[in-house]
Parts: C-alpha cells; sequence; structure tokens
C-alpha cells in the first residue's frame, strides 16, 4: 500500500454524469484504508450547513442569489445541492484533524458553482464567481467525460426534467461551456493542486490508474 505524504480533502469535478459518485465508491471500495467518502445524513446536513453558514456568510448569501435566478419549480432542489455539498465539505474539514485518511467529496462546492449557473458566463464574471470560494481545499481531481441520461432519460430523471426539453437542453449547454471555462480557471489557481482523470470510457481498467492520479 502506497503512503500518503499527507491527509487531504479531494473534491470530483466534472459534468454531470461524469462519474464522480461512482469514482468516489470506487475508491472507497479498493482503498478504504486510505481514503473516505464524505457523506452527511438529515441532521449532519442541518448541523454542519448552520455552521457553514456562520463561518462563510458572504460565499452563502453570493450562492443563494443565483439560486434566487433559477426557475422557481428547481430552487428548493438546487438549494438542497448546496446545502449538501456545503456540510459535506464542513465536515470532511473537521474530520481530517482526527483520521489518518484522505477525504473525497463527490459534490462539493466547486460543483455548485458550476450547477447552479443559468447562464454562460463570461471569464471575467467566472473568475468572480470561483474567487468567491473560501480556500480550504487544497486538491480537485477534475472528471473528464459526460453523460446526461439521468436527465432526459424517463427512467431516471432530475428535478430539473420536468422543466421541459427546451430548458433542458438548454442547460446542458450551458453547463458544457461553463465546465471548460471554469476547469481551465481552477487549474491555475496559486493554492490549488488540480489533476484530471480521463473517465470517459468508464472501464476498471482506467480506474485501476486513478490511485496514482490521485496521489500526484
Amino acid at each position: 500500500m502506497l503512503k500518503q505524504r499527507k491527509n487531504r480533502v479531494i473534491e470530483l469535478f466534472g459534468l454531470p454524469g461524469a462519474g464522480k459518485s461512482t469514482l468516489a465508491k470506487y475508491i472507497e471500495s479498493n482503498h478504504g484504508s486510505e481514503y473516505c467518502v464524505v457523506s452527511v445524513n438529515r441532521i449532519e446536513r442541518f448541523f454542519y450547513f448552520s455552521i457553514f453558514c456562520i463561518v462563510y456568510p458572504f460565499f452563502v448569501i453570493h450562492i443563494l442569489r443565483w439560486v434566487r435566478a433559477s426557475p422557481k419549480k428547481v430552487r428548493r432542489y438546487i438549494a438542497h445541492l448546496f446545502s449538501v455539498s456545503a456540510a459535506k465539505t464542513l465536515k470532511s474539514l473537521l474530520y481530517i484533524y482526527f483520521s489518518n485518511k484522505n477525504f473525497i467529496i463527490d459534490e462539493g462546492v466547486f460543483q455548485r458553482i458550476l450547477s447552479v449557473s443559468q447562464t454562460v458566463l463570461s471569464r471575467e464574471d467566472a473568475i468572480r464567481h470561483v474567487s468567491k470560494i473560501p480556500k480550504w481545499l487544497r486538491k480537485v481531481l477534475v472528471v473528464e467525460g459526460e453523460n446526461f441520461s439521468r436527465y432526459t432519460s424517463s427512467s431516471t430523471q432530475s428535478p430539473r426534467s420536468t422543466l421541459g426539453d427546451e430548458y433542458l437542453n438548454n442547460w446542458i449547454g450551458i453547463q458544457k461551456e461553463n465546465y471548460i471555462l471554469i476547469r481551465d480557471i481552477i487549474k491555475n489557481l496559486p493554492y490549488l493542486e488540480v489533476v484530471s482523470f480521463d473517465n470517459t470510457e468508464k472501464r476498471d481498467l482506467n480506474r485501476s490508474d486513478l490511485l496514482g492520479v490521485l496521489k500526484r
């Protein structure tokens, strides 16, 4: 077993359907002695998100302004996703001091900057939004790939699909453009370690190289 240089919080960032949650589970199931995927139940979500709001009020206000600009049918859904992401982040930051493991967040705050936006961002706006993220994270794994089937398949539809095909196709296009922009911006942040993993084929052969990518 390879030994970690230090414990870290690692956020997975990528397009919807890129395989972030699947990869997180794969890492934990195969290297559980070193990596732990962060999860929160309802009570933990309320507790950690409440603390998050106290510690980072300006960032929360910034995101909630975006939530308010979203269509009414999905505002509660988006607000819920943000609260979960914030709670996972804060929980991992607290737990890392009492554990010898690395913590993985499959849907973190960088992901929310991507998914909450309802318009294609200019580079200046994207930089402004990313700059508001508190600088607690030190490593982000960019998961390359895309699969929007859960938004378009009748068997796996998300709340966004209730807004109709026109909205959904427009949102998917926005996601793709903003993803490229935000990915390039975070790769140039001086305080952040960013590595990429190509998960396009989603094969175990590719995933066997994942641990090496995380240790870079």
